[in-house]
């Protein structure tokens, strides 16, 4: 194997990256691939084979860059570690232009700025979420506790929730975990993740302003 999702996973958390949260979601599309494949033998070829096959499965051009970042990492990790086997030499990853690029996001700085002004616990949440998993406010707004794993620290967006009505699950962040958690006290399984605290259990929606 060229390299564990969780060692990946370890290495994304320690250097604190966004992308933590995502990373089992893109990782579920490398694993039939390259999961059983030795890292010495991942070629170049190979590498555009998936490219090919991801474009074919309908994946846009920026998905398949992310993927693609989340191999190399995997394959930098393991050649710089001291395992048996280790791959000695990086393969010949592809430039891919991407063409839908999408506008309006902000950096890191600008975050934090934003953030600081918040001090609603539900907002704060709302905001977290939508900037580290880049999910719709409609997918937020309709969370349900019971989506949300506090063992596995993961959340789960149902079969036909999504743009695309495919199932996704994507990883906790330390500070989405606890912002989750308190936001999940004294609620039902079927309750809204996300409320404000003024209307008690009645959630939010596009009209009650929370873009």
């Amino acid at each position: 194997m060229c390299c564990r999702a969780r060692d990946v996973e370890r290495d994304y958390l320690d250097q604190k990256r966004k992308s933590t949260g995502v990373l089992r979601f893109r990782w579920k599309h490398l694993e039939p691939v390259f999961g059983s494949t030795l890292a010495q033998n991942v070629t170049g070829e190979m590498i555009n084979g998936y490219v090919d096959r991801r474009r074919a499965e309908g994946a846009e051009d920026s998905t398949i860059n992310r993927e693609l970042s989340l191999l190399k990492r995997a394959l930098r990790l393991n050649h710089l570690s001291d395992k048996p086997g280790r791959l000695a030499r990086m393969p010949k990853f592809p430039t891919i232009k991407e063409r839908n690029v999408r506008k309006g996001f902000i950096d890191d700085a600008e975050y934090a700025r934003l953030t600081a002004q918040v001090t609603d616990a539900w907002l704060r949440l709302f905001v977290e979420i939508a900037y580290t998993y880049g999910m719709r406010r409609s997918e937020i707004a309709n969370l349900r506790v019971s989506q949300v794993d506090l063992v596995r620290r993961t959340i789960r967006l149902e079969v036909g929730a999504t743009k695309n009505d495919e199932g996704r699950e994507v990883i906790m962040t330390p500070a989405v975990y606890e912002l989750a958690r308190q936001a999940m006290v004294g609620k039902k399984a079927e309750d809204l993740l996300i409320t404000r605290e003024t209307v008690g259990r009645s959630g939010i929606s596009a009209s009650a302003g929370a873009s």
